[in-house]
């Protein structure tokens, strides 16, 4: 099955996959060769890429679209990141700044966009998690 994940501004991969993990605004995915055909929004956090020499590859999405059709699967997002070029203590330092000010400002629709924020450090730190387990 040929696999296609398009950053913003780059192809981040592109090649022929065995299964692809994600989390969708439905739950988690398991995308295998045959699949129905799907598309569906995706929210911050892991994507897991099993290539057909076994290889395992781990990235992080800012959220975006996962499109399946024939025997092949598109991931789409603002931000491709991989595991390896993710900073733990980085997202644990911006994660206690977005909370302070989450708690400062209180929780409202008016911060949107740090709520957001910490969402995708919550993501992130998902993806790091995952690469510790395997």
């Amino acid at each position: 099955m040929k696999c296609k994940i398009v950053g913003s501004t780059s192809e981040i991969f592109s090649g022929k996959i065995k299964s692809l993990m994600a989390t969708s605004s439905e739950g988690e995915l398991g995308i295998m060769p045959g699949h129905t055909p799907l598309l569906t929004s995706l929210r911050p956090g892991p994507v897991r890429i099993i290539d057909t020499k076994d290889t395992e590859s781990l990235l992080y999405v800012s959220g975006g679209f996962l499109e399946v059709q024939s025997n092949e699967v598109n991931i789409l997002a603002d931000t491709v990141i991989r595991s390896d070029d993710l900073d733990a203590a980085r997202i644990a330092k911006a994660k206690v700044e977005v909370k302070a000010l989450l708690k400062s400002k209180g929780m409202s629709n008016k911060n949107v966009k740090l709520l957001a924020q910490l969402a995708q450090l919550d993501g992130q730190m998902r993806t790091l998690n995952q690469k510790i387990k395997h």
